[in-house]
């Protein structure tokens, strides 16, 4: 949200929603309504996915941020659910699914310019981006902010059991043959454990200014 205000000249997105949607597809139980409502082969999700997502995905913004709308019914805070997040990490490392989201994700660019957000960005979908943040945290403090943000939304959550999950999250997407996470050579490193939001985004628009004023 602080992102999406500070840079409001700019498409402010995050790019793994697309991923999130694939999740939602290939059978993983969400609430939110399904694209086809049918049992699914893998041709049918290498052929229906990105047809899916053009047709029936779109965002806007408000006050808020970027609101995620799927045939216009409102879907973000499903997107942010610990079982949806859970869900994409295990379908994200399927070559099929992000073979087929890679054009739609570059999609998202315009003249206007882009904030990015997802764990491939800046090494697979915007290799060329003027300006790549590799931002981190211990798997303690990431813990405990999405404890408070789940909190906010009236989920609780184990924290022993959280911390646990971004551990094995981290591990198995670090080590994936498939787009690994891994910092872009010429990625900016943030370690963000002892900043506060409003840090964060001070010391990104330092640096977004640096670069885009040469």
């Amino acid at each position: 949200e602080l992102s999406a205000e500070a840079f409001s000249h700019t498409a402010t997105y995050d790019i793994a929603v697309a991923t999130w949607m694939a999740a939602e597809v290939v059978g993983e139980d969400r609430d939110f309504p399904r694209w086809r409502g049918a049992s699914w082969t893998r041709r049918d999700v290498d052929s229906q996915i990105p047809a899916s997502i053009k047709n029936d995905i779109s965002f806007k913004s408000d006050k808020e941020g970027i609101v995620v709308l799927n045939k216009n019914i409102e879907i973000t805070a499903k997107l942010r659910d610990e079982s949806t997040a859970i869900a994409a990490s295990k379908i994200s490392s399927l070559a099929e699914t992000r073979e087929n989201l890679l054009t739609i994700q570059r999609n998202f660019y315009s003249p206007a310019g882009l904030v990015a957000d997802g764990r491939d960005m800046g090494t697979v979908v915007f290799p060329d981006a003027k300006l790549k943040i590799f931002l981190i945290a211990s798997p303690e403090i990431r813990a405990k902010r999405r404890q408070l943000e789940l909190q906010n939304r009236g989920q609780e959550v184990n924290m022993h059991a959280l911390i646990e999950d971004i551990k094995q999250r981290d591990l198995k997407d670090q080590t994936r043959e498939l787009s690994p996470l891994v910092p872009a050579d010429d990625s900016v490193l943030i370690d963000s454990s002892d900043m506060s939001p409003e840090e964060v985004l001070s010391f990104t628009k330092k640096l977004a200014k640096k670069e885009f004023n040469k």
